[in-house]
């Protein structure tokens, strides 16, 4: 049985050999552009409008255009109900090999590096710049515009608020470096004994 047949069978929606489409995801074609061997799983959503709000001089919000493209990568794997929005000017785009879990966000014009893994429950906000082979933990936040190195890791539940270096290790709800947790973990309970 070929691929092709398989995906028929499972009522698989099949796109680019051999890249599927698993059903309920939706992907806004216009606005898409998916590579080779991608893995798109149910409920997700792709390449709709972000966020994009800014206000008047009275303060009533308008929304911001999106007029720039979900750019996705080959070998990318995206999880049921995450979502990836459009670029407003520019493009999102998703890097090779990159794996997302279920239920993340990625808003609008996020670069996210080659080999990097997303996992569950993650919220990347807009206009970050990730680099290759970082790993983001469950139910992390990102604030917008933050830049993250090459290799660097967020811990389960961080908050990050500003850039990440190359390589560096990032944990803890004030998102802190391991080495700072630790010189305060010592001083606190050095100070008690």
């Amino acid at each position: 049985m070929t691929r092709y047949e398989f995906a028929l069978e499972q009522n698989e929606k099949y796109i680019n050999d051999p890249s599927i489409i698993y059903p309920g995801a939706t992907i806004y074609w216009d606005n898409v552009s998916i590579d080779e061997n991608c893995k798109i799983k149910t409920g997700a959503v792709l390449g709709y409008e972000g966020f994009g709000f800014e206000r008047h001089q009275d303060g009533e919000p308008f929304r911001i255009p999106h007029i720039g493209r979900l750019i996705i990568g080959c070998n990318v794997e995206i999880g049921a109900n995450t979502v990836i929005a459009r670029g407003t000017v520019g493009n999102t785009e998703i890097g090779n090999n990159v794996k997302i879990d279920d239920m993340v966000f990625i808003a609008h014009n996020c670069h996210i590096g080659d080999n990097t893994l997303i996992i569950a429950g993650a919220v990347i906000c807009g206009s970050v710049m990730m680099g290759k082979n970082c790993w983001i933990g469950a139910g992390c936040r990102i604030k917008e515009k933050v830049n993250i190195g090459d290799g660097a890791i967020i811990g389960i539940g961080a908050n990050v608020i500003k850039d990440v270096p190359a390589g560096a290790t990032i944990a803890g709800m004030k998102g802190q470096s391991i080495e700072n947790m630790r010189n305060l973990d010592e001083f606190i309970n050095g100070g008690m004994r």
